[in-house]
């Protein structure tokens, strides 16, 4: 069975749709009670009566209508955007941890060994052996800077603030290959000068993050196809890969699923439209559309959101 999900501004509850959607159950049941009362009328009750009864029906018939088209969804989202906020939180401590791990294990290992291979230095008998130890900490030196550059990209990508969107979508695919094995095809259909609102540039870098990270950890695909296009005014984005697919229970649950919310709720924020097509054993489809996207040749500086 194939689950296809689709999020557009999270249209069960947006507050225009429901709006409309309460004055129609009002204006159809006032009718309905306006036109059925004469007809129950037949002992000529006051108008204080008439108003109390079609006041208790009106009441009755649209509290349970209004709980099933308002409260309940109501509900339903702010629950889900509680687990959301949860797993926010969570990533956010996995993050730091994982930081921590890597200035301790990697970047702490270098500079305790430039320590130590200072203190060899000064303790040289001779100008000699002191530069051929300066010239073993220049290796541990370089190797601290490549590290920094590492978590540095791994917290911010660069590329993205300094030459756009396209080239930074090619760098992140052709790193996910280079550290997973999973063979991208990238396809990116607007030229590599085009630049987007910052906001917009990060969100589908983010939004692709996420997805590669699904198709690395989750999927167990060999391979997956990326596409990145402007159609008119709007910017979409198209994943697909061969791996397992999800069953509909997977994609509302589980570290997977709350990933995928994630993913829904940036786009909502957007006013975008997010769909999900997966089966298991036919791999997974995701497709992106962000309406309104205006191009800004001029390059800037983004700040992630």
């Amino acid at each position: 069975m194939v689950n296809s999900l689709q999020v557009s501004g999270q249209a069960a509850v947006r507050p225009v749709r429901v709006f409309f959607l309460v004055l129609v159950l009002v204006f159809g049941v006032e009718m309905g009670i306006m036109l059925t009362l004469p007809m129950w009328n037949p002992w000529s009750l006051g108008d204080v009566t008439l108003a109390l009864v079609d006041a208790m029906v009106l009441t009755a018939v649209l509290s349970p209508a209004l709980w099933f088209v308002v409260v309940r969804p109501l509900r339903e989202l702010f629950d889900q955007r509680g687990r959301l906020l949860a797993r926010v939180f969570e990533v956010q401590e996995q993050e730091r941890a994982r930081i921590s791990r890597d200035l301790h294990d990697e970047l702490g290992q270098l500079l305790t060994a430039l320590l130590v291979g200072l203190r060899t230095i000064q303790q040289a008998t001779d100008l000699d052996q002191a530069k051929e130890r300066a010239c073993g900490l220049s290796d541990v030196a370089t190797e601290s800077m490549d590290a920094v550059r590492r978590l540095a990209h791994g917290l911010r990508a660069n590329v993205l603030e300094h030459l756009g969107l396209r080239p930074a979508v090619e760098r992140l695919c052709e790193d996910t290959v280079a550290s997973s094995g999973v063979d991208i095809l990238v396809d990116v259909a607007f030229p590599a000068a085009y630049r987007f609102a910052s906001a917009i540039e990060i969100s589908v870098y983010r939004l692709l993050q996420e997805a590669l990270t699904n198709i690395v950890k989750h999927a167990q695909s060999t391979e997956a196809h990326v596409t990145l296009a402007m159609r008119d005014d709007t910017l979409e984005l198209a994943v697909r890969d061969n791996g397992r697919g999800l069953p509909p229970r997977e994609s509302s649950n589980a570290q997977t699923g709350l990933g995928l919310q994630g993913m829904r709720e940036r786009v909502s924020l957007l006013g975008g439209v997010f769909r999900m097509d997966s089966a298991p054993g036919r791999g997974t489809a995701i497709l992106i559309r962000l309406p309104g996207v205006q191009v800004i040749n001029e390059p800037h500086q983004g700040t992630d959101r």
